[in-house]
């Protein structure tokens, strides 16, 4: 389980509090964050887009979610994860930077690759006359994110596999060319990097970073790229 504690400790402990089965714990909060991450995303886009444009996304969401289940190794941390994401997005847009460096521990503890969220607080909130202020924030949560991913590796010491990556690269763009368009990643983000390519100069301060940080993570929506 790598550094991922906060679900397997979740899970652990609601099976020794209530004697229910593990896999069916491990099935009940891969649901509800499914069922939270949809209410949470239509709200979230609800405060820049109208109720049909929010639901159509929130439609192709549901759409790509079998997509999780093709070529990939099930982590029962995923789901948990996309919700911190969404929330801990929300928080950095909404400039509350407390509310925001809460979800962020949250989500980091969850899944280590949330340590980027700093960044995505910072290119999308700072300005020319603020950038000192948001600088000095986003600064102070990465150092504390960082230190609960260190400090998790030093607890957990050893559970580092090591991995050849460029292995690894070189049998995901084997896997793209041996299923071309089915390729699930494809299916899943190929319609939305086209909207984001033509919408970019529409968009907004926020909305440019949030594409630009969100390109460091490849698997909240399930299909999972192995780089």
């Amino acid at each position: 389980m790598n550094i991922r504690v906060v679900i397997p400790y979740l899970v652990e402990f609601l099976h020794d509090e209530t004697g229910a089965r593990i896999l069916r714990l491990y099935k009940a909060v891969d649901l509800i964050c499914i069922w939270l991450a949809f209410i949470t995303f239509f709200a979230y886009l609800r405060q820049q887009f109208t109720a049909w444009e929010s639901s159509l996304a929130c439609l192709y969401f549901a759409a790509i979610l079998p997509l999780t289940f093709a070529l990939h190794f099930y982590h029962p941390y995923d789901r948990a994860s996309l919700l911190a994401w969404l929330l801990a997005i929300w928080c950095a847009r909404a400039r509350r930077f407390w509310k925001f460096s809460a979800v962020a521990i949250v989500a980091v503890l969850i899944k280590f690759d949330a340590i980027v969220l700093p960044g995505l607080y910072f290119l999308g909130n700072a300005t020319y006359q603020t950038w000192r202020k948001y600088l000095f924030q986003s600064s102070a949560i990465a150092i504390m994110l960082f230190v609960i991913f260190e400090g998790l590796s030093l607890w957990l010491g050893g559970v580092w596999v090591s991995q050849d990556y460029g292995a690894q690269i070189l049998r995901n763009f084997k896997m793209m060319i041996e299923t071309a368009i089915f390729y699930p990643p494809t299916l899943a983000f190929g319609l939305p990097i086209v909207l984001a390519i033509l919408g970019y100069k529409s968009g907004d301060q926020f909305m440019r970073a949030e594409r630009l940080v969100r390109r460091n993570d490849s698997g909240h929506f399930g299909c999972r790229v192995e780089l």
